[in-house]
């Protein structure tokens, strides 16, 4: 047996080899695949997104995630004030290395928000989805093809692929709770937002069957996060964002600090924000790694670009990551009950 597939192997009877999931760094624009309880909790009525990150430039080979979503809402009108329920679809791709190693993911996410009174709102939601794994071995290099010299590729390495695909259902449920200062007028005064809360994933722990020797379970995941959005005047703000997520013996923190400049105010016809916005600042990864991101917000359309430069020694072979998200919200129109406001 060749080496690399004795390695696999032991790394997987190892225990805890899939005990990290795929993640992105702008994180606050997934959270709807997260935390279920998110569904909906945005300006507007529908809102379709798209994400990529591309991992590791640099490597000499691909580690790609790529997720799509669509948000619907029903009952929800421009006051906020009513009881509304939000329905996510999600497409997720996540591929890595030569092996092509990944997981196609499809899932619905169902949420129930309740305003509790003026400006705070509460919502709980859960999950499910159906997921595949799997990889192809044909483009790796194996020690039976080193001829004393050099890798020779049309050696036959009488090698079948020892890594099975497969499939199983997930599943995951949360809770959000969000403040919205400008939503109640007995406060007044400047702008702040608060939104936090907390999640589980794979809460049935499913588990993952690599090949025929090893059995191996997906370790739940557990997160809670909190942002804020605070303003400094009629046209600038600053924005604090803060996330923990752990999993069987890994954890992560992601922290980020931004500077919001409003250069189109929202309009005071309706209670539902149309400012056009610009953002940048830093995020920062637990594990050692530096991420400027800048983001603008155009109203219906949103888009960002991250840049992670690694600071740890993984940064000797693996020095940085790029990730673009883009969406589009309708904010005064449903799609599918005409005007609204």
């Amino acid at each position: 047996m060749n080496r690399l597939v004795l390695f696999f192997i032991i790394i997987l009877n190892s225990g805890h080899f899939v005990g990290q999931d795929y993640h992105f760094s702008q994180y606050e624009k997934t959270l709807m695949i997260l935390n279920p309880a998110t569904v909906g909790n945005f300006e507007g009525f529908e809102r379709f997104s798209f994400q990529n990150r591309n991992q590791w430039i640099g490597s000499g080979t691909q580690f790609m995630t790529t997720m799509g979503s669509a948000e619907l809402t029903f009952g929800k009108n421009s006051g906020k004030n009513k009881a509304f329920v939000g329905l996510g679809i999600f497409f997720l791709n996540d591929v890595g290395g030569d092996s092509k190693f990944g997981m196609n993911s499809g899932g619905i996410s169902l949420s129930g928000n309740i305003p509790l009174s003026k400006g705070h709102r509460l919502s709980a939601g859960i999950q499910t989805s159906f997921n595949n794994r799997s990889a192809d071995f044909s483009n790796l290099s194996f020690y039976s093809q080193w001829n004393g010299t050099e890798f020779d590729p049309s050696t036959p390495i009488d090698e079948p692929n020892q890594l099975a695909s497969f499939s199983y259902v997930d599943a995951g449920l949360g809770a959000n709770y969000t403040f919205d200062r400008m939503s109640n007028s007995s406060m007044g005064g400047k702008e702040f937002i608060f939104n936090g809360g907390i999640f589980i994933q794979h809460i049935n722990q499913p588990k993952l069957r690599y090949n025929s020797l090893t059995v191996d379970k997906l370790n739940s995941k557990y997160g809670i996060y909190a942002s804020s959005k605070i303003g400094l005047n009629s046209i600038s703000g600053i924005e604090v964002k803060l996330a923990q997520f752990f999993q069987g013996k890994h954890y992560e923190g992601m922290y980020g600090a931004f500077y919001n400049l409003k250069f189109k105010r929202e309009s005071k016809a309706t209670n539902f924000k149309n400012e056009k916005v610009v953002s940048g600042g830093l995020y920062f990864r637990s594990t050692g790694t530096i991420i400027p991101t800048f983001l603008v917000d155009l109203g219906s359309c949103q888009f960002g670009v991250s840049y992670d430069q690694e600071l740890s020694n993984l940064a000797r072979s693996y020095r940085s990551s790029l990730e673009f998200s883009l969406s589009f919200t309708l904010a005064k129109k449903s799609l599918f009950k005409g005007k609204r406001l």
